[in-house]
């Protein structure tokens, strides 16, 4: 098909970056990519859509309960009512640019256009990571916070963590416990998640049981299982992935005698239906600015923008399906 208009083919180039964008994005992310949008109970909002507004609702049905009564010959029993409570997710505008020269484009080397437009992919799936997590920060009920069981004192607070109250092979298995008393089922491949700082995982994998019965990520040759982006291994039911957008709190531990404090790590278990998230259409969508004159701006038309942008929001979805432990690390230079 001939391109016979400027604007038809601003469209065939905003596509091109799109694509770039697109597969930068399919091809980073950690916590999204870990539990993957289908596992992300997601609302999509504007044109068929189903819904408006900058709020949007999510249902979450309550669990029923057991009948060990057996039904009698002329009676059916007793109904429940079913329980449905509402998650609301704020959408709110996120996005990155980046703006080139006439002169930048004019003595490039390679092609600038397509490394932008790759580097706004990857911005925008490392902007959503760090959204998703954020989410499940929010819930700090103690029902759903454990401290690092490393270490000879037990902490029993974030200020009260030290060095030594590092994540140990225990700690996963009150996880799993934890999870599964909660009836928060596993995902379909059986496992659920655990995201952890590498610093973190640095110190998993020193203890002796955690080397013993750990499966690393390059044994899965198989099995139907494809390695997650930075998965490590499994372990005790969960499929591990390192990321450095795990939160830590930087000097919030015990204050020791050198007048330092250990940082505190935050590692995440999760199964299904731990996030919801709600967006207006595609996510990303790279947007071009083209040069053009705009006075008191860009007298020359030398300034051309590329950039992803996105209408969105995370909620924490069932609090049941999250379980996060606070601990310390090895790695943490400065404190002793």
């Amino acid at each position: 098909m001939a391109i016979t208009t400027t604007a038809t083919l601003t469209k065939v180039v905003q596509d091109l970056y799109n694509a770039d964008a697109t597969r930068a994005f399919t091809a980073r992310g950690v916590f999204w990519h870990a539990l993957s949008p289908e596992h992300i109970r997601q609302v999509i909002t504007g044109p068929g859509g189903v819904g408006q507004g900058d709020v949007v609702k999510i249902d979450v049905w309550g669990a029923a309960t057991a009948a060990t009564t057996p039904l009698g010959e002329t009676s059916d029993g007793t109904a429940d009512t079913q329980a449905v409570t509402q998650v609301d997710v704020t959408l709110q505008e996120h996005g990155k640019f980046v703006q080139t020269s006439g002169k930048l484009r004019a003595t490039a080397y390679g092609p600038l256009e397509k490394q932008a437009a790759w580097r706004m992919g990857d911005v925008a799936i490392r902007t959503l990571d760090l959204l998703a997590r954020v989410a499940l920060d929010a819930q700090t009920g103690a029902t759903w916070v454990g401290y690092g069981s490393g270490g000879t004192t037990n902490a029993t607070s974030v200020s009260t963590i030290t060095k030594g109250n590092t994540l140990n092979g225990d700690d996963f298995r009150a996880a799993a416990s934890i999870l599964d008393a909660n009836n928060v089922p596993p995902f379909p491949d059986g496992y659920y998640r655990a995201f952890i700082h590498p610093h973190v995982f640095k110190d998993l994998k020193s203890e002796s049981d955690v080397h013993q019965s750990f499966t690393a990520a390059a044994n899965y040759a198989g099995t139907n299982l494809d390695p997650i982006r930075n998965e490590r291994g499994i372990f005790e039911g969960f499929r591990i992935i390192t990321t450095s957008a795990c939160n830590v709190q930087a000097d919030a531990g015990a204050t020791v005698a050198a007048g330092t404090s250990a940082d505190v790590y935050t590692s995440y278990f999760v199964g299904p239906d731990s996030l919801a998230m709600g967006r207006h259409g595609n996510v990303p969508s790279i947007r071009l600015g083209m040069p053009k004159v705009r006075p008191g701006s860009d007298a020359y038309g030398r300034y051309q923008t590329i950039g992803w942008y996105g209408l969105l929001g995370f909620a924490a979805l069932q609090d049941d399906a999250t379980y996060k432990i606070y601990s310390s690390s090895s790695m943490d230079t400065a404190a002793t």
